[in-house]
């Protein structure tokens, strides 16, 4: 009995509110994608780090992806950083792609350390990936 008088009030309440399907919910912005691509990767040469600036609904954050050097023509990709707010949009993927694109297009043999970059390379096996990772 409860429960129905509870769900009749909601029914009734909740379409009048808008909230269900509002643009400033934070429930529905906060779970769209932010349409990051290749283009909004930043290199940063001084610090061996890939970025992208984050801003959504007033959050801001920072992915990155860095790396080191094991040789003139050998990258270690170390880590990928997606802050937490920001996860499970495809952030890291466009990260990764776009690391992996630079550094096979320069002729470079890459080495993932990272657990995600290593799956990200086992779930594209591309040729010219194949021919320049070292696990």
């Amino acid at each position: 009995m409860i429960l129905r008088r509870f769900i009749r009030v909601a029914q009734s309440v909740v379409p009048r509110s808008g909230l269900l399907h509002s643009e400033t919910c934070p429930c529905t912005t906060m779970s769209r994608k932010p349409g990051v691509s290749a283009k909004d990767v930043v290199h940063d040469t001084e610090n061996n780090e890939f970025y992208i600036q984050l801003n959504e609904g007033g959050i801001e954050g920072k992915a990155y992806l860095q790396y080191s050097f094991i040789k003139p023509d050998y990258v270690d990709l170390q880590h990928t950083v997606v802050p937490a707010e920001f996860q499970n949009r495809g952030i890291a993927k466009v990260l990764a792609q776009t690391v992996f694109d630079h550094f096979v297009s320069k002729g470079m043999s890459i080495r993932p350390t990272c657990s995600y970059l290593q799956k990200f390379y086992n779930d594209n096996p591309l040729p010219e990936y194949q021919a320049k990772v070292r696990l």
